[in-house]
């Protein structure tokens, strides 16, 4: 809506500009003016509706980025865990806790705090049967409980049957 609002505006700033101009009389002198009215009109709109282009393709981007910086930082903060002692669900709060999520719960309900994705991402969470981890990139995440309780980094692979990543979403 407030596209076309622009598309509008700027429009009308065409038109306002070339109607001074255009003359009553002789007719052929009007009918040129209007043509080029046109021309000039059709060729803002087209300009506009290229700059609206451009904005919608930055926005998504900037949405990108924020998302990628999102599950970055908790990926960063499962990283900065590596070697502490605690099991894989205090991993995963305190991962979270990074970007304000406050949440703790049994493995099974980290699912909660987003969508189910099939294309894995720095940050997002691992659900296995009765185990999370939080994944970091390149097939590898941060697990904890392991080795008598230790953080640590390791491949996604586990002795758990794989349930799936969740996506977390910044409001969870």
């Amino acid at each position: 809506m407030r596209n076309m609002k622009i598309v509008i505006t700027k429009a009308a700033l065409a038109a306002a500009m070339i109607l001074p101009c255009v003359q009553a009389a002789p007719v052929q002198a009007a009918e040129t003016e209007k043509t080029r009215l046109i021309e000039v009109v059709t060729s803002s709109m087209a300009t506009v509706q290229e700059e609206v282009k451009n904005a919608q393709s930055e926005t998504r981007e900037k949405k990108a980025a924020e998302s990628r910086n999102f599950g970055q930082k908790i990926a960063d903060a499962a990283i900065a865990q590596i070697g502490v002692g605690q099991d894989c669900t205090m991993l995963v709060t305190n991962s979270l806790k990074a970007v304000g999520i406050n949440f703790h719960g049994a493995p099974a309900a980290y699912a909660s705090l987003g969508e189910w994705t099939s294309d894995p991402q720095p940050g997002d969470v691992i659900v296995y049967s009765g185990h999370v981890a939080v994944y970091i990139g390149n097939g590898k995440a941060i697990h904890g409980g392991w080795n008598g309780g230790t953080t640590i980094e390791w491949t996604v692979e586990c002795s758990n049957p794989l349930v799936g990543y969740i996506r977390v979403n910044r409001a969870a």
